[in-house]
């Protein structure tokens, strides 16, 4: 019996016809029939292993982000100027950005989101301050990279999973979305 597999406009053999035609062993392909995504094609399968990677490096990534935040916390003294790394609601889902506290008059503390790639320019360097100026400057910049690194792996993911309009989703949801288009649940 030949079954034929359609993935996204692309025709192929199933799996053991396939490999039956090429001479290659089933075992050297590394499939594995206790694995839903055992029969899938080699693309497809590659395809998401690449998205699950993007997702383990975004977790990677927030790791350090909340590491450089902490560290900021602690190098710099409370007063108006403090530069903090925060999650913040942006539409549906939380998104890290660089913020300089500043305190009101009454007392009240306001987070002041700062520009991409302008947190390494806001750190303070008065007095109370300067002991550890150049230390945050260099989290700072790393802090920075780590966002733009982020905001690229965020562009690639939403162009591999994007589906009409709207806004991308966490990541859990993309994974969920394309192991559903793959038929694997």
């Amino acid at each position: 019996m030949l079954n034929l597999v359609v993935f996204e406009g692309v025709s192929i053999l199933d799996t053991e016809k396939a490999v039956e035609d090429d001479g290659i062993q089933a075992d050297s392909l590394g499939l594995d029939a206790d694995r839903p995504e055992a029969g899938m094609p080699l693309v497809a399968r590659q395809a998401m292993e690449q998205v699950e990677a993007m997702g383990q490096l975004l977790q990677r990534i927030d790791e350090a982000l909340l590491m450089i935040d902490e560290r900021l916390d602690v190098l710099q003294p409370p007063l108006t100027g403090k530069v903090r790394l925060i999650y913040r609601k942006r539409r549906l889902y939380m998104t890290p950005q660089f913020v300089k506290f500043i305190q009101k008059r009454d007392g009240t503390w306001w987070a002041k989101p700062l520009k991409a790639g302008t947190a390494t320019r806001s750190i303070k360097e008065s007095k109370s301050f300067e002991p550890n100026a150049e230390v945050v400057r260099i989290y700072c910049r790393e802090g920075e990279e780590l966002l733009k690194l982020r905001r690229n792996v965020n562009r690639l993911l939403g162009n591999v999973t994007a589906v009409g309009k709207g806004a991308s989703q966490p990541m859990d949801a993309k994974v969920q979305r394309i192991r559903s288009a793959l038929g694997l649940q």
